[in-house]
């Protein structure tokens, strides 16, 4: 209902979400449900399920962008040692030689350890961000509501609102109410209530 969103109008709360350096994603009520908090936030999903969907990348596209970047760091290097070789034979080629034998091959041996190290931070930098990446998408899949209800929870809607119940106190005999597994959902009808009342 409209006074179950409007907390969500909030002007402080409207004002922090616009000022939030972190992406923040709006999944308030249902996709004909609008507040100012959708406005003001990065990005608005029509359920708190689609808004996980939309946080969570999938797993073979991180696999996919950290390969990518690996192999692109690689060519880098590749580009980079093939232009400082080829400079160097062209230095071997000139006649007279402008520099002595011995030193133009420690040069080269510089230029393979320069090369070596680079290659190695790269793959440092790789393995760190897939890490990240990982450890980022696993905190994420512990906070995905469906994640939850795997565990054997369920969430409860009052109908035809479809308001989140919240507490057995919003339930009257007689309503009518949806119940949601992780594999679907259930309607039901409240015949009593126990509990505080």
């Amino acid at each position: 209902s409209v006074e179950d969103l409007w907390a969500f109008n909030d002007e402080n709360l409207v004002r922090a979400v616009a000022a939030s350096r972190t992406p923040v994603i709006s999944a308030v009520g249902h996709e004909t449900d609008f507040t100012l908090c959708d406005f003001a936030a990065d990005l608005r999903a029509p359920t708190p399920s689609a808004a996980c969907e939309l946080a969570i990348p999938e797993r073979a596209a991180l696999a996919e962008q950290v390969g990518s970047l690996k192999r692109r760091l690689a060519q880098a290097l590749q580009r980079i040692g093939m232009k400082k070789r080829m400079y160097l034979d062209q230095i071997l080629s000139r006649k007279p030689l402008r520099f002595p034998m011995d030193r133009i091959a420690v040069l080269r041996q510089e230029l393979d350890e320069r090369v070596r190290q680079g290659s190695n931070a790269m793959e440092c930098l790789v393995r760190r961000n897939r890490e990240r990446l990982f450890s980022l998408r696993s905190k994420l899949d512990a906070l995905n509501p469906l994640s939850v209800l795997k565990r054997g929870y369920t969430l409860t809607y009052i109908l035809p609102q479809r308001t989140p119940a919240g507490s057995a106190g919003r339930l009257k005999p007689g309503a009518d109410i949806e119940v949601v597994f992780h594999d679907g959902s259930v309607l039901a009808e409240v015949t009593d209530r126990k509990g505080k009342r």
